[in-house]
């Protein structure tokens, strides 16, 4: 299947505007190619952020197998705890 489940994913966003904001690291429970459940990691300004979910449907990520995200179901701060069960149970479970 080679989907990669294991890998780590950063994307570094940059601020528009002439000062650099702070990037923040942001975790997403997503479903990658309509049927694998994966939790993806994140760097990128908090005013990118706020569209993170909505930007990542038909996303192909950088890793093994170049897989699409086919859903996002939640999306937080790294720092935080995911509110589904799912998703807390993924990242348990999930191997970097």
């Amino acid at each position: 299947m080679g989907v990669g489940k294991w890998a780590l994913l950063l994307v570094a966003g940059l601020a528009g505007s002439a000062r650099a904001e702070e990037n923040v690291e942001y975790k997403c429970f997503v479903e990658l190619n309509g049927k694998t459940p994966f939790v993806a990691h994140f760097v990128l300004s908090k005013t990118k952020a706020k569209s993170l979910a909505f930007s990542l449907p038909y996303t192909k990520l950088h890793m093994a197998g170049s897989p699409m995200v086919s859903k996002v179901h939640e999306c937080v701060e790294a720092s935080q705890s995911f509110s589904s069960n799912a998703a807390r149970k993924q990242e348990k479970e999930q191997v970097f």
